[in-house]
């Protein structure tokens, strides 16, 4: 079975003050389009190896929230198996479709 999430990466900040957290937010779906629940999503920053984890809502959403700024693992668990990638956060925003 085929495995898409789209990360959608944004950034926000008070006005006129320095951006340096990032957001990672999306929403896991299979290949007919219906909401996968209860999947594994874990981030890790490559810089500090610290990590981030939680599990798909009823909605099959998650979020990540006030990340420095920097480079992550993504790594998606479920659907008969485990998919990595590595994304960037910064003031540009990005976004990454794990198929």
């Amino acid at each position: 079975m085929r495995k898409v999430s789209t990360l959608l990466l944004s950034l926000a900040a008070a006005a006129f003050a320095q951006v340096d957290r990032g957001t990672i937010v999306g929403t896991i779906i299979d290949p007919t389009g219906a909401v996968v629940v209860g999947a594994n999503v874990r981030i890790q920053n490559t810089a500090t190896n610290a990590v981030q984890q939680m599990v798909t809502s009823n909605a099959g959403a998650y979020g990540f929230f006030s990340l420095p700024i920097g480079t992550y693992d993504a790594v998606l668990e479920g659907m008969n198996g485990t998919t990595t990638q590595q994304l960037n956060v910064g003031a540009d925003g990005a976004t990454l479709v794990i198929e």
